[in-house]
């Protein structure tokens, strides 16, 4: 009988920690606007890390991922969220989908997740600025501004410290450019806010000449295909520096000169992914600017974390703190030979 009891006891017991750790367990929605492989290498960096940090204990992250670009995507988006809400997530983290009708889409989620009060936090991409009005709406990014105005200031003091670029001796810096999607935000910023900032910032003033703006939609294979055009086609000879809105892009560039035989001319990334890295160590590229991916994707998901337990949304967030009541900035670096060693992993 003793014996009886005691495993009976022991197995209330077991039902009960089971029950109260059930009732700790804090679920958190996660909608990615991809697949790995669909966007770039540092958007499968951000997915991957969101993840890892969801898989602790004491947390139940719902992750789907919707398909940017091949289906209803900006609906599949709203449908995921509202899934997830009904499976008890107490925040949403929300990489968002772009494409044709994005601001009706996001209007939709954010009037869904603020109706439920749910907290919604967007990372990696902006909302728009009408969606960031309601007190539960966050976000996480890197100004896509900035990333060029960075682009820019490396460029200029690159061109300025190496005066053997100037290949025709005119003193104009002749560019080609790889841009991501055409018509996407962040694409268009870096591209304008590159080319802006060499022409007018004060520590560059540099007189450009665009010779080619291709888009190669974030993707290195096309980048490499382009690439290996403006070689054989010999508009190559006319160009002084590529620039990148991306590293994948910049490194797709190598690609193509490695493949055609030739001696590359000077390249610069964007992001700072490890590849990329180590090209500038080897002088293949001659620049990238960091983005912080994992910092993004942490920041992120503490800010979630928090809003999911109750607690305050700054807590745990050290340096990176809310700028204008819902908006957190995750700054860039430059990195060239004369840094890069600081960056090696």
């Amino acid at each position: 009988m003793k014996i009886f009891q005691k495993s009976a006891i022991c197995a209330l017991l077991t039902a009960a920690f089971a029950i109260s750790a059930q009732a700790q367990e804090v679920v958190i929605g996660f909608s990615s606007c991809c697949n790995k492989g669909d966007v770039s290498s540092t958007m499968d960096q951000a997915i991957d890390k969101i993840i890892e940090l969801g898989n602790q204990n004491g947390v139940k992250l719902l992750h789907e991922s919707a398909l940017e670009g091949r289906n209803d995507d900006l609906n599949l988006q709203f449908e995921q969220i509202k899934k997830m809400i009904d499976q008890g997530a107490k925040a949403i983290i929300m990489i968002p989908v772009q494409g044709k009708g994005t601001e009706a889409a996001q209007k939709k989620i954010v009037d869904y997740t603020v109706q439920k009060k749910v907290p919604l936090i967007a990372a990696r991409r902006p909302l728009g600025k009408k969606q960031l009005k309601s007190q539960s709406v966050f976000q996480v990014t890197s100004v896509a501004n900035e990333a060029g105005i960075y682009q820019g200031r490396m460029i200029a003091g690159l061109w300025k410290a190496n005066p053997s670029w100037d290949k025709n001796k005119d003193g104009v810096l002749q560019v080609a450019i790889l841009k991501g999607k055409d018509g996407q935000p962040k694409a268009d910023a870096r591209t304008t806010w590159v080319l802006k900032t060499l022409r007018t910032s004060p520590e560059a003033k540099v007189q450009v000449e665009e010779v080619a703006i291709k888009p190669a939609d974030w993707h290195r294979d096309t980048a490499k295909e382009i690439t290996a055009n403006w070689i054989e086609t010999k508009l190559i000879d006319k160009v002084e520096i590529i620039i990148a809105n991306s590293d994948d892009m910049a490194l797709g560039a190598v690609d193509a000169f490695k493949a055609a035989g030739v001696s590359p001319i000077p390249i610069v990334g964007m992001n700072a992914i490890k590849e990329a890295i180590d090209a500038v160590d080897e002088g293949t590229l001659v620049g990238t600017v960091l983005q912080d991916v994992d910092k993004q994707a942490e920041v992120t998901y503490k800010i979630a974390d928090n809003l999911a337990r109750g607690k305050s949304k700054e807590e745990g967030l050290g340096e990176y703190q809310f700028l204008g009541g819902n908006q957190v900035n995750i700054p860039y670096t430059i990195i060239t030979k004369e840094n890069v060693a600081k960056y090696k992993k």
